[in-house]
């Protein structure tokens, strides 16, 4: 459907697109406004589409679509395209097809040195403004721990200390507090959850520096295969966290910065994600849901963070070069009191170098074997 305004030479077209993978389904109401007269696309949107907001691709597969339709050479007859797709009809007039029936199965004779040059000379043609470049994050590779298997794979090198030193060569020279920036949304953001699969985090430096288990929930979770459901403590921590932060800064007269995964070249498969930064401080923010959970974040006495915590700020301070942190643990009651617990941790060097050994001890025997038998030679 075309609509132009005849004050301004500008051209409304808008269809509706039907999902290739519900053909029956609703079609997608797509809008695409031209300004005609400098031939500029002004707005190209999905009305429908749960992720219009990030630029889905029916409205990139609408754009594409009236392009083809200006290469056309003009016609006597009106097309009507306001009808029901091709598409649709699939479902009724045929049953499924499996692959092996569509054509004969040949044999892949092209090198797998050959498919990533292929994909690297694409890649260079594709501009970092565009549309699809929206979905594409080709730098993640460069610091992916699965993507560095791969190529780990093809060096053909094989034991867990061959793997580290490649890791580490494979990071140095890169600008991995830009990429903390990039992934300071944290659990938000997609970059965030990549870096952190087959990496030991803050949070699981104690587990991992004393787990003995090489097939259990921990690996599991360092591997990315647990599902993960967010508890309600979880859900009222995270609802809070910016409260808590503010409420301190206030306090203390210091303000914060957020910061995504931070990772160092010298140790490649930790990762640290702490909640705020200062120029002297880490922060970290905990909002126990009732009292009985309120004391298991502190040793007896309320005088230093359990274990688990302590080690948790102990890799961020360390990661991140600073001399103390700021453990923030709120009341049950915060929402009505407005009570927080406060301590200055400090830096505690020979206890992290030794968490951070047995915990790359349990990396060597449980994630590596694991990460070397599933990745592939081929790129993902």
């Amino acid at each position: 459907m075309v609509k132009r305004d005849p004050t301004f030479p500008i051209c409304y077209v808008k269809a509706r697109i039907t999902p290739e993978h519900r053909v029956k389904s609703k079609p997608y109401s797509v809008l695409c406004i031209i300004q005609e007269e400098d031939e500029e696309i002004l707005k190209a949107v999905c009305e429908d589409c749960a992720a219009c907001q990030g630029g889905c691709k029916h409205a990139i597969a609408f754009v594409t679509w009236l392009h083809r339709r200006t290469l056309e050479p003009s016609v006597t007859q009106t097309v009507c395209y306001w009808r029901k797709s091709k598409l649709s009809s699939v479902a009724q007039s045929m049953t499924i097809i499996r692959a092996r029936d569509i054509t004969p199965q040949t044999e892949d004779t092209i090198s797998q040195a050959d498919k990533a040059m292929f994909f690297q000379a694409a890649s260079n043609f594709l501009s970092p403004e565009s549309l699809v470049m929206k979905h594409v994050e080709v730098s993640k590779k460069l610091y992916s721990v699965f993507h560095a298997m791969d190529d780990f794979k093809s060096l053909g090198m094989k034991t867990p200390d061959e793997f580290l030193t490649y890791l580490t060569e494979r990071l140095k020279g890169l600008p991995l507090m830009d990429l903390a920036m990039k992934s300071k949304s944290q659990s938000a953001s997609p970059l965030w959850h990549a870096l952190r699969f087959g990496r030991i985090t803050a949070s699981k430096l104690y587990e991992a520096a004393n787990c003995s288990t090489i097939c259990g929930s921990l690996v599991d979770t360092i591997m990315g295969a647990s599902k993960f459901k967010p508890t309600a403590a979880m859900i009222r921590g995270s609802t809070l966290e910016k409260d808590i932060l503010k409420t301190c800064q206030n306090y203390y007269d210091i303000e914060t910065e957020e910061v995504g995964l931070v990772i160092k070249a010298e140790y490649p498969i930790f990762g640290a994600s702490p909640d705020g930064i200062s120029s002297n401080h880490i922060w970290e923010v905990k909002a126990p849901g009732s009292e009985k959970a309120f004391k298991s974040y502190f040793t007896e006495g309320l005088e230093k963070p359990a274990p688990k915590y302590n080690a948790q700020m102990q890799l961020q301070m360390f990661l991140l070069g600073k001399e103390h942190g700021i453990y923030a643990v709120a009341k049950p009651d915060f929402e009505q009191s407005r009570e927080i617990c406060v301590l200055i941790v400090d830096f505690d060097e020979d206890l992290v170098l030794d968490l951070m050994a047995r915990a790359q001890t349990f990396y060597n025997r449980a994630i590596f074997p694991k990460l070397f038998d599933q990745s592939s030679d081929s790129n993902v």
